[in-house]
């Protein structure tokens, strides 16, 4: 019942216990809890499961929040990337980024930044400050408690929503997911969190997979090509975050110039992201073989697989493995990295010897294949860069 009544501020405080409960051997309450969060049905509760999903240390609480986010994107007979798209909070801020905080006889303008910090007005005094004032004589003291208060939990609420959105587009950057213009404006036009992020980041016109145009979206809600001419998007354009692997060197370099001039930081590493492209003699039957025989520290393993929340492969006797997962189910792929072995606890500076990566499809139900089946195995060159 909890759960179900909290408020945003309350359900974010339930992370810090998750993690409590998981490292004090609760698992099970603590998967118990994340369901039950899921049953809150509000915007930021479904972020955070989404979140706890993507990233959390203890496995059984991500298999519930993974399950949790599933059967909610079931029952609103939705993709869970729609689902993601629509539970983005916006925190009570109207569309321009702003919203007031009152204190009964006085008022104070909360403004969202570039770089999601937040700035605080005194509207009476008509000036910027540091900090939320203490309530005064005159002001109503409810009120003021009530909103400074509000404005302590909203610190809180933009840094998880932030990390949140931020870990969603890195993925976009790898899987190419597509919004049409309707959705891509109620996201990141309508949405004020999401509109600080489009306008540090470099979008691209799609035709298939064929790249036809990259632009920019201004702070004044224009859209501006490399050359900083005005952009109109088409009606039917398909509109994702575009990649320096699909760009030349030069428009990279001319994007960059651009966000220089006008001293725009990106939110996520977009136009330096890595890049490797795969030469044919580093693809054999069907597997990548770049890296066959390559000794790496088991730690640069373990902390890959983490950030990208691959999934671990059968544990053999002894706490041993041979395999991680990479999945992405918006592509409906996995690539399979093998290597010699790993084992549970083991230290960071050990050595461990990579064997072939091979994409495969996923099975019907998104679950990953210890042994692919022929028929299930991609070529690597069928894959987008």
């Amino acid at each position: 019942p909890y759960c179900l009544y909290a408020s945003d501020s309350q359900i974010l405080r339930f992370k810090t216990q998750l993690k409590d409960w998981a490292e004090a051997s609760r698992g099970a309450i603590a998967a118990f809890v994340v369901n039950a969060i899921a049953m809150n049905g509000g915007s930021v509760a479904l972020m955070m499961i989404d979140g706890i999903s993507v990233k959390f240390p203890n496995n059984q609480v991500k298999n519930a929040a993974k399950a949790a986010s599933v059967f909610a994107a079931k029952a609103l007979e939705i993709p869970e990337d729609e689902l993601s798209d629509k539970i983005v909070p916006k925190l009570g801020f109207n569309r321009e980024g702003e919203k007031e905080l009152d204190y009964g006889s006085r008022t104070f303008k909360i403004t969202l930044m570039p770089d999601f910090s937040l700035t605080i007005y005194d509207n009476d005094k008509q000036k910027n400050i540091k900090s939320m004032p203490a309530p005064g004589a005159n002001d109503d003291t409810v009120k003021a408690t009530a909103a400074k208060k509000e404005f302590s939990e909203l610190k809180k609420q933009m840094k998880a929503a932030v990390q949140t959105q931020t870990n969603r587009l890195e993925k976009v950057l790898m899987n190419g997911r597509r919004w049409n213009v309707d959705a891509w404006s109620t996201l990141f036009v309508e949405n004020p969190i999401m509109h600080r992020f489009a306008t540090g980041l470099i979008w691209g016109v799609y035709d298939g997979n064929k790249l036809l145009e990259t632009f920019r979206y201004m702070d004044d809600g224009t859209f501006n090509t490399v050359d900083e001419d005005e952009f109109t998007l088409p009606e039917n354009a398909s509109i994702t975050l575009a990649h320096p692997i699909e760009m030349t060197s030069e428009l990279v370099a001319q994007w960059k110039e651009q966000l220089d001039d006008y001293e725009v930081v990106q939110p996520l590493p977009q136009l330096s992201a890595p890049m490797i492209k795969l030469q044919s003699d580093e693809i054999s039957e069907r597997k990548v073989i770049k890296y066959r025989g390559t000794m790496v520290k088991s730690g640069k393993i373990a902390g890959i697989a983490k950030k990208f929340n691959m999934v671990r492969g059968e544990v053999w006797d002894g706490g041993s493995f041979t395999i991680f997962h990479w999945v992405d189910k918006f592509l409906n792929i996995a690539a399979q990295l093998n290597f010699e072995y790993m084992w549970m606890g083991q230290e960071y500076n050990e050595d461990v010897t990579l064997g072939d990566v091979i994409f495969y499809t996923l099975g019907e139900e998104g679950e990953v294949q210890e042994e692919p089946k022929p028929n299930t195995i991609i070529d690597p060159t069928a894959v987008p860069e």
